[in-house]
């Protein structure tokens, strides 16, 4: 595979799309811990990564956004962290993509607005710190599990709180020197939903965060292109888009279907690329045929320097 931090600012590159939405499709329960499918149904994730791949996807997801102690926990299964990690891994490079991205979402425990410790003291500057151990620990067991079998890059997804996201790549970096990737995911008012930091806060605290890569992830795509010349503007490090395919509706029969059609991603596709994005792929409700719509707008075209 190639070494992804020689490409970074240079070749246009197509991300995958939402597992959990491929998985659905293929008659699994993603009520249940779509993480230990990993395990319990290794034939699907694997055809699922090489549906991606066949689409033109450079770039190949592990299935661990939700893989950590925590999320686990809910299932019984915190005890299969690193087993449930590192064949995530196995199975995304078996179908031989150009890179693998581990994966990794957000806690949610880190549960307020980014703050000056120096102001806080008593009980509630102890319950930050013990969050914040907290989320270290679950972060690095995590992390730890996902490098055993060497992916190209870390790839932290859908966060929804300044601080969570300082902690993640903090961690990273004391266990990795791989090209860690921030994908925040905001309100259509601009906000993080967990903490309520806006846009612009979070640009500004581009260098406090550290990542060589940034993102929006899990947001409309009327969203994103709004909010892309902020993250321009405090940055010029790479930057990642992944959208959903619209709004989720139900059907008369209760199906939940996206209105987001290949045709309007591969339109899409070309609008981020004008903007100077490097990463391009999808979230909740894409499929491979949104992947492909992609690979067949920026297939071997240079980012656009701004």
């Amino acid at each position: 595979m190639a070494d992804l931090a020689l490409r970074l600012g240079k070749d246009m590159l197509v991300v995958d799309g939402s597992m959990a939405t491929m998985l659905e499709s293929q008659g699994l329960d993603i009520s249940d811990c779509v993480a230990f499918y990993n395990i319990s149904d290794e034939e699907t994730v694997q055809t699922i990564h090489k549906l991606y791949k066949q689409a033109g996807a450079d770039c190949i997801s592990t299935n661990t956004f939700q893989a950590n102690r925590i999320a686990l926990q809910k299932f019984d299964l915190e005890e299969q962290v690193e087993a449930i990690n590192t064949k995530a891994v196995k199975l995304a490079k078996s179908v031989k993509p150009q890179h693998v991205l581990a994966s990794v979402g957000p806690l949610g425990v880190m549960d307020y607005p980014s703050v000056d410790r120096s102001l806080l003291e008593g009980a509630l500057l102890k319950d930050i710190e013990e969050k914040e151990a907290l989320a270290t620990s679950v972060f690095t067991e995590q992390l730890k599990a996902l490098l055993l079998e060497s992916p190209d890059a870390i790839l932290f997804e859908t966060f929804t709180s300044l601080d969570e996201a300082v902690c993640a790549v903090s961690c990273a970096k004391l266990l990795t020197d791989l090209p860690i990737i921030m994908s925040f995911s905001f309100t259509s008012e601009g906000r993080l939903p967990l903490t309520d930091e806006t846009v612009e806060e979070v640009a500004q605290n581009f260098e406090r965060i550290g990542a060589d890569v940034y993102g929006m992830n899990c947001m409309a795509h009327e969203e994103i292109v709004k909010f892309i010349p902020q993250f321009k503007k405090a940055t010029d490090k790479p930057l990642l888009v992944m959208p959903s395919a619209g709004l989720p509706q139900t059907t008369s029969l209760g199906d939940k279907i996206y209105p987001l059609s290949s045709d309007d991603m591969a339109r899409y596709a070309n609008e981020y690329r004008d903007l100077g994005v490097q990463f391009i792929g999808g979230c909740c409700g894409t499929q491979a045929a949104h992947i492909a719509a992609i690979f067949s707008q920026i297939h071997k075209k240079d980012v656009k320097v701004q």
